[in-house]
């Protein structure tokens, strides 16, 4: 006899067979979506990797009137908080921008804090001479009476760049504001002291390290990040400087097509004529360094000084520059390559047969050693046409250094009465 259930056995086996199918089917539709999720992914992270690697060849940080600072948002940096700019007490994120005081505008960049007045600074003057001046929130005094000294004996166009820390900024551009110095182009840029990170070592001997290890005193270093489009000539002096002549034949200065810049160095004619102690690679650089010793650098070599320098641009880029000094500065962190500290020494290294020589008569060093005279009075008066302060005696805190009558000239006092000076001694009140 037949059962009644006796075919239920079969439908649920087909049943069960078309419940597997089904499922079979629905996760390879998920398992598809999910190779295309992942090879999408992975395409992205390829492309993102392609462009990191892209981008510290093509990063230019921008200053505040450039159109191509908007839609940028791609970040290099390995540090978080190398993105934030700094300013006072202040901070502000990547590519937020804010008012400081004397009417200028401020962005950050990268973690650089670029400020300018659009209304002069709109369209730049290619014809202009470029200056750039580097220099601490308690060293601005100096850097004004450069620019003044600058800005007076010359009728030609100028574009100064000056760059300071973030506690000197807005003390900076109040100055800059000031009636005499208000329509002259310039651009403030608050340098970003991760740069040289911790490249900076103490001397190995000598004195005066506090300046040496000033992290702004290695802007220098950097010039292509500070002047990210521009590819011309630009003249590089330190904030303890005066120049008396005009700056257009400092400008014109010949530079070989072989070489990189034009520096001064300790064994030129005046040095000599009025017998200016010389100085030598061998008297800086660690010739027992292995590395030292594979440059093949005569120790007898003579020093080049570089606190003042003309330099093309566009062949600093060519040349990687940056990334040579870099590379020095991070060496001697480790070892011992040099015995001072300080940027110098990496000049030397770095420049070595790669610079032309500037006129004597526009570098006149050593002016802060002692304070006594080291020239005769128609030469430092007539002949020099710039005057260098280089050692530990500044002309704006003793009075009777030699040559601070004529700095004094062009000292600009301080509208916020920071650094004000009594019988011709900054003092420093912040």
């Amino acid at each position: 006899m037949r059962s009644d259930n006796g075919p239920l056995p079969a439908l649920q086996d087909v049943a069960r067979i078309r419940r597997t199918e089904i499922r079979r089917q629905l996760m390879g539709k998920q398992l598809r979506s999910f190779n295309a999720v992942v090879f999408t992914t992975g395409c992205l992270l390829i492309f993102c990797s392609w462009q990191l690697l892209k981008l510290p060849h093509r990063y230019k940080p921008a200053t505040w009137n450039s159109s191509r600072m908007d839609g940028l948002s791609t970040v290099y940096a390995t540090k978080q908080e190398q993105l934030r700019c700094h300013l006072g007490g202040l901070s502000f994120n990547n590519n937020e921008a804010t008012a400081i005081a004397g009417q200028a505008l401020c962005k950050c960049r990268q973690g650089l804090l670029f400020c300018s007045r659009p209304n002069i600074d709109d369209v730049e003057d290619k014809k202009a001479i470029h200056v750039l001046i580097a220099s601490p929130s308690k060293r601005l005094v100096g850097m004004m009476a450069l620019v003044n000294s600058i800005y007076s004996n010359t009728n030609s166009s100028l574009k100064f760049h000056l760059v300071t820390n973030d506690q000197g900024a807005n003390h900076l551009s109040i100055w800059m504001s000031i009636p005499k110095l208000r329509n002259v182009k310039r651009e403030i840029i608050v340098f970003n002291r991760y740069w040289i990170g911790g490249r900076i070592s103490l001397p190995h001997r000598g004195a005066r390290w506090e300046e040496f290890i000033e992290p702004i005193t290695f802007a220098r270093f950097y010039l292509p990040q500070l002047l990210p489009d521009f590819t011309g000539r630009v003249i590089y002096m330190d904030d303890d400087c005066i120049v008396k002549g005009d700056i257009r034949h400092l400008h014109r200065t010949f530079i070989s097509k072989n070489h990189i810049g034009a520096f001064s160095t300790l064994c030129q004619e005046v040095d000599d004529h009025y017998s200016i102690t010389r100085g030598s690679y061998g008297d800086i650089l660690n010739y027992h360094n292995a590395k030292v010793q594979q440059l093949g650098i005569p120790d007898t070599t003579c020093m080049l000084n570089s606190g003042l320098f003309v330099v093309e641009m566009m062949r600093w880029k060519e040349y990687n520059i940056t990334d040579q000094l870099e590379y020095w500065a991070d060496l001697n962190s480790r070892e011992t390559v040099f015995f001072e500290a300080g940027d110098q020494p990496v000049f030397m290294i770095v420049f070595h047969g790669l610079f032309s020589l500037v006129n004597p008569y526009w570098h006149v060093r050593h002016l802060g050693y002692r304070a006594g005279g080291r020239y005769p009075k128609h030469f430092f008066d007539e002949e020099a046409h710039l005057l260098h302060w280089n050692g530990a005696n500044k002309p704006w805190q003793n009075p009777d250094q030699y040559g601070s009558n004529i700095w004094r000239k062009y000292e600009l006092q301080d509208p916020l009465g920071i650094q004000t000076t009594a019988s011709n001694v900054v003092k420093y009140t912040e």
